[in-house]
Protein backbone atom coordinates (compact mmCIF):
# COMPACT_ATOMS: atom_id res chain seq x y z
CA UNK A 1 0.00 0.00 0.00
CA UNK A 2 1.19 3.69 -0.87
CA UNK A 3 1.98 5.96 2.38
CA UNK A 4 -1.50 7.34 1.55
CA UNK A 5 -3.49 4.79 2.74
CA UNK A 6 -0.75 3.28 5.50
CA UNK A 7 -2.33 5.67 8.27
CA UNK A 8 -5.61 2.95 7.24
CA UNK A 9 -3.83 -0.29 7.92
CA UNK A 10 -4.62 -2.69 10.76
CA UNK A 11 -1.71 -4.96 11.45
CA UNK A 12 -4.10 -8.23 13.10
CA UNK A 13 -3.45 -11.66 13.72
CA UNK A 14 -2.56 -14.09 10.54
CA UNK A 15 -5.82 -16.10 10.57
CA UNK A 16 -4.13 -18.23 8.36
CA UNK A 17 -1.39 -19.67 10.22
CA UNK A 18 -2.50 -19.58 13.76
CA UNK A 19 -1.60 -23.05 14.31
CA UNK A 20 1.73 -22.85 13.39
CA UNK A 21 2.14 -20.33 16.33
CA UNK A 22 3.18 -23.05 19.24
CA UNK A 23 5.00 -25.08 16.54
CA UNK A 24 8.67 -24.73 17.66
CA UNK A 25 10.88 -27.05 15.09
CA UNK A 26 8.48 -30.09 14.45
CA UNK A 27 11.43 -31.71 11.72
CA UNK A 28 13.11 -34.87 12.32
CA UNK A 29 16.07 -34.35 14.01
CA UNK A 30 19.50 -34.38 11.93
CA UNK A 31 21.44 -35.96 14.82
CA UNK A 32 21.01 -38.91 13.54
CA UNK A 33 22.30 -38.79 9.78
CA UNK A 34 21.87 -42.75 8.81
CA UNK A 35 19.00 -41.51 6.76
CA UNK A 36 17.53 -38.13 5.34
CA UNK A 37 14.45 -37.46 4.70
CA UNK A 38 13.35 -35.25 2.37
CA UNK A 39 9.89 -33.98 1.78
CA UNK A 40 8.81 -32.53 -1.75
CA UNK A 41 5.81 -31.01 -1.95
CA UNK A 42 4.02 -30.12 -5.31
CA UNK A 43 2.17 -27.33 -6.47
CA UNK A 44 -0.94 -26.86 -8.62
CA UNK A 45 0.58 -25.95 -11.66
CA UNK A 46 1.85 -29.62 -12.99
CA UNK A 47 4.66 -28.26 -15.41
CA UNK A 48 6.83 -26.67 -12.36
CA UNK A 49 6.08 -29.95 -10.07
CA UNK A 50 7.35 -31.62 -13.33
CA UNK A 51 10.40 -29.66 -13.50
CA UNK A 52 10.97 -29.23 -9.86
CA UNK A 53 11.12 -33.41 -9.48
CA UNK A 54 13.34 -33.59 -12.57
CA UNK A 55 16.05 -31.43 -10.89
CA UNK A 56 15.51 -33.16 -7.65
CA UNK A 57 16.00 -36.71 -10.09
CA UNK A 58 19.01 -35.48 -11.40
CA UNK A 59 20.57 -33.95 -8.55
CA UNK A 60 20.10 -37.25 -6.45
CA UNK A 61 22.23 -38.86 -9.07
CA UNK A 62 25.25 -36.36 -8.41
CA UNK A 63 28.34 -37.83 -6.87
CA UNK A 64 28.31 -35.08 -4.47
CA UNK A 65 25.33 -37.11 -2.62
CA UNK A 66 26.35 -40.66 -3.35
CA UNK A 67 27.87 -41.55 0.28
CA UNK A 68 23.95 -40.25 1.79
CA UNK A 69 21.03 -42.66 1.98
CA UNK A 70 18.39 -40.53 0.92
CA UNK A 71 14.45 -40.65 1.48
CA UNK A 72 11.95 -39.04 -0.41
CA UNK A 73 8.41 -37.92 0.59
CA UNK A 74 6.26 -36.63 -2.17
CA UNK A 75 2.91 -34.97 -1.38
CA UNK A 76 1.07 -34.05 -4.23
CA UNK A 77 -0.92 -30.74 -4.69
CA UNK A 78 -4.32 -32.27 -4.13
CA UNK A 79 -5.66 -31.14 -7.85
CA UNK A 80 -2.70 -32.00 -9.52
CA UNK A 81 -1.61 -36.25 -9.45
CA UNK A 82 1.52 -37.23 -10.39
CA UNK A 83 2.79 -40.51 -12.13
CA UNK A 84 6.26 -40.80 -9.85
CA UNK A 85 7.24 -43.92 -12.15
CA UNK A 86 8.46 -41.21 -14.52
CA UNK A 87 11.47 -40.57 -12.13
CA UNK A 88 14.44 -42.68 -11.76
CA UNK A 89 14.10 -42.21 -7.66
CA UNK A 90 15.21 -45.65 -5.81
CA UNK A 91 13.78 -43.75 -2.68
CA UNK A 92 10.74 -41.95 -3.40
CA UNK A 93 7.16 -42.71 -1.52
CA UNK A 94 3.91 -40.84 -1.72
CA UNK A 95 2.78 -39.24 1.30
CA UNK A 96 -0.93 -38.82 1.46
CA UNK A 97 -1.25 -37.35 5.10
CA UNK A 98 -1.36 -33.99 6.12
CA UNK A 99 1.64 -31.36 5.22
CA UNK A 100 2.34 -31.27 8.90
CA UNK A 101 2.74 -34.90 9.50
CA UNK A 102 5.10 -34.99 6.22
CA UNK A 103 7.23 -31.93 7.74
CA UNK A 104 7.46 -34.19 10.87
CA UNK A 105 8.75 -36.99 9.45
CA UNK A 106 11.81 -34.94 7.48
CA UNK A 107 14.89 -33.16 7.96
CA UNK A 108 14.09 -30.65 5.08
CA UNK A 109 11.78 -29.89 2.06
CA UNK A 110 12.01 -28.87 -1.25
CA UNK A 111 9.44 -27.00 -3.11
CA UNK A 112 8.25 -25.41 -6.45
CA UNK A 113 8.82 -21.68 -7.14
CA UNK A 114 4.92 -20.86 -6.40
CA UNK A 115 3.40 -22.64 -3.67
CA UNK A 116 2.31 -21.35 -0.48
CA UNK A 117 3.63 -24.69 0.66
CA UNK A 118 6.76 -23.56 0.78
CA UNK A 119 6.03 -20.87 3.82
CA UNK A 120 4.04 -23.12 6.00
CA UNK A 121 6.69 -25.66 5.92
CA UNK A 122 9.56 -22.73 6.73
CA UNK A 123 6.78 -20.99 9.75
CA UNK A 124 6.87 -24.75 10.93
CA UNK A 125 10.84 -24.38 11.04
CA UNK A 126 11.48 -27.21 8.27
CA UNK A 127 14.67 -25.62 6.15
CA UNK A 128 13.26 -25.27 3.03
CA UNK A 129 14.84 -25.24 -0.84
CA UNK A 130 12.64 -23.60 -3.41
CA UNK A 131 13.33 -24.60 -6.94
CA UNK A 132 14.26 -21.53 -8.84
CA UNK A 133 12.58 -20.95 -12.37
CA UNK A 134 13.65 -18.25 -14.45
CA UNK A 135 10.41 -19.02 -16.98
CA UNK A 136 8.12 -17.64 -14.49
CA UNK A 137 6.91 -14.80 -11.96
CA UNK A 138 8.38 -15.63 -8.59
CA UNK A 139 5.44 -15.42 -6.70
CA UNK A 140 7.25 -17.73 -4.04
CA UNK A 141 6.35 -16.12 -0.31
CA UNK A 142 10.00 -16.63 1.09
CA UNK A 143 11.56 -14.35 -1.38
CA UNK A 144 12.02 -11.69 0.99
CA UNK A 145 13.47 -13.34 3.36
CA UNK A 146 17.45 -13.79 4.65
CA UNK A 147 17.28 -17.30 5.02
CA UNK A 148 15.77 -17.63 0.87
CA UNK A 149 17.60 -21.07 0.27
CA UNK A 150 17.05 -21.52 -3.80
CA UNK A 151 18.26 -23.46 -6.78
CA UNK A 152 18.07 -23.72 -10.27
CA UNK A 153 20.11 -26.73 -11.31
CA UNK A 154 20.45 -29.96 -9.30
CA UNK A 155 24.20 -28.78 -8.90
CA UNK A 156 22.68 -25.92 -6.73
CA UNK A 157 20.20 -27.89 -4.90
CA UNK A 158 22.74 -30.78 -4.22
CA UNK A 159 24.55 -27.88 -2.47
CA UNK A 160 21.73 -26.46 -0.75
CA UNK A 161 20.96 -29.97 0.83
CA UNK A 162 24.94 -30.62 1.86
CA UNK A 163 24.68 -27.48 3.94
CA UNK A 164 21.38 -28.11 5.36
CA UNK A 165 22.50 -31.60 6.09
CA UNK A 166 26.15 -30.46 7.41
CA UNK A 167 24.71 -27.31 9.37
CA UNK A 168 25.59 -27.63 13.05
CA UNK A 169 23.13 -25.35 13.90
CA UNK A 170 20.06 -26.63 12.65
CA UNK A 171 19.33 -29.19 15.11
CA UNK A 172 19.16 -26.37 17.92
CA UNK A 173 18.87 -23.25 16.55
CA UNK A 174 16.90 -22.69 13.62
CA UNK A 175 15.32 -19.18 14.07
CA UNK A 176 12.45 -18.27 11.51
CA UNK A 177 11.42 -14.91 10.09
CA UNK A 178 7.97 -13.73 11.62
CA UNK A 179 6.23 -12.56 8.67
CA UNK A 180 3.33 -12.46 10.68
CA UNK A 181 1.21 -11.83 14.16
CA UNK A 182 0.68 -14.42 15.96
CA UNK A 183 -2.03 -15.08 19.47
CA UNK A 184 -4.20 -17.21 19.83
CA UNK A 185 -6.74 -14.15 21.82
CA UNK A 186 -6.27 -12.33 18.77
CA UNK A 187 -6.39 -9.13 20.80
CA UNK A 188 -5.39 -7.49 17.58
CA UNK A 189 -8.28 -8.48 15.90
CA UNK A 190 -10.27 -7.91 18.76
CA UNK A 191 -9.66 -3.87 19.39
CA UNK A 192 -9.96 -3.48 15.46
CA UNK A 193 -13.61 -4.63 16.05
CA UNK A 194 -14.16 -2.89 19.32
CA UNK A 195 -13.08 0.18 17.38
CA UNK A 196 -15.25 0.33 14.86
CA UNK A 197 -18.28 -0.18 17.18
Amino acid sequence: AGDCYSSQLACVEALRYQHLNPIKQIHASLANRDCINILMVGQYDMASTKRALQILDECLQLPSLGNLTLNILFKAHPSSPVDLSEYAFSTISLWTGSLESAAQASHLAISPLQTAASLDLYLMGLPTVVIDDATCLNLCPLREFSSYRKAAIPAELADQILQIINSTSIDTSFTREEPYVFGSDLARWQRLFDQQS
